[in-house]
C-alpha cells in the first residue's frame, strides 16, 4: 500500500464532495454553477492537479 496515493484518492474525493452541487465555473473560480451553460462552461477539474506529498504523520 502506497500512502500517497491512498492520501491521494482521498483527497480527489473530498475535493468533488466540496463541488457537488456547484461543478462549474466561469473561469476565474468566482462565478459558479450546478450545470454546465455559456456562463460556467468550465468543469472544476479542468486544469487541476491535486496531489500529496510528504511522509505519513507519526502514529502514536
Amino acid at each position: 500500500m502506497c500512502f500517497k496515493t491512498v492520501a491521494n484518492a482521498a483527497h480527489q474525493r473530498l475535493h468533488e464532495a466540496e463541488r457537488k452541487g456547484r461543478e462549474w465555473h466561469d473561469g476565474t473560480f468566482t462565478r459558479w454553477g450546478k450545470e454546465f451553460s455559456s456562463e460556467t462552461p468550465n468543469h472544476f477539474l479542468d486544469g487541476v492537479t491535486l496531489w500529496v506529498s510528504g511522509e505519513p504523520p507519526p502514529t502514536t
